[in-house]
């Protein structure tokens, strides 16, 4: 029992969903090989393939598009809904938590740097030397 390649199965798989490819490599038009090839270079979701597919195939691809279309109305929607003084509020208050997050730890450094701790702790990558 012979099995074929992993990438030889997708493009089959691909083929199937091509029909019109199908019918265009029989009436000797071209050849699996040739086809194949493409195929590795462009991928299946190049716009070359759109000539071989059958209009159910078109139709999911126009769904496809109309998703896209209502999802970027809604983003835009969100955008123009947005209150762009609040959003201007919260970051002023977010950066002024960070501000004083820095100053403490500041703080934090200035009162270690003097302590007898941080001079005497002992070097974490002098294990193994004697």
């Amino acid at each position: 029992m012979s099995s074929l390649h992993p990438k030889v199965e997708q493009f089959k798989s691909f083929v199937e969903k091509h029909p019109k490819l199908i019918e265009h490599v029989r009436t000797q038009k071209g050849s699996w090989q040739t086809y194949y090839e493409k195929w590795l270079l462009y991928g299946e979701e190049d716009a070359y393939w759109n000539q071989f597919k059958d209009e159910g195939t078109k139709a999911s691809s126009k769904e496809k598009q109309v998703k896209n279309q209502e999802l970027f109305s809604k983003l835009s929607n969100m955008m123009n809904n947005m209150d762009l003084n609040k959003l201007q509020d919260q970051m002023n208050q977010l950066s002024g938590v960070i501000s004083n997050v820095q100053g403490l730890i500041q703080q934090f450094q200035q009162q270690n740097s003097g302590s007898s701790w941080s001079q005497n702790r002992p070097d974490p990558f002098k294990f193994g030397k004697d």
